[in-house]
């Protein structure tokens, strides 16, 4: 079973990426945020080494939280997790069909 991180994951973008992630049975996904109520894992990414600490016990872990700052893709590299932010070309019809046809 691979454990995904979604940073943001009650957020826009995340909400979306969890109920794909949700339909995928090799994959157990787990929502980050402030927000003690909604998240499954509570961190504030504006602490110093918050993120190394969250990450810690996930495969996977996507930033779709929208808070770019380096430090973030920093502790990413040296925890040996990578990072992506939730900016990406403008979505329409055709490549969104394609983007999520593998979920």
């Amino acid at each position: 079973m691979t454990k995904v991180l979604v940073l943001g994951g009650y957020g826009a973008v995340g909400i979306p990426l969890m109920k794909q992630l949700a339909k995928v049975p090799e994959i157990s996904a787990y929502s980050a945020g402030r927000d003690r109520a909604r998240a499954d894992v509570v961190v504030d990414l504006k602490e110093p080494g918050a993120y190394s600490a969250a990450v810690r016990d996930f495969d996977v872990v996507v930033n779709a939280s929208g808070f770019e700052e380096v430090r973030l893709a920093e502790e990413a590299v040296r925890g040996g997790r990578h990072s992506s932010t939730s900016r990406r070309p403008r979505a329409t019809a055709k490549n969104w069909k394609r983007s999520t046809a593998q979920f």
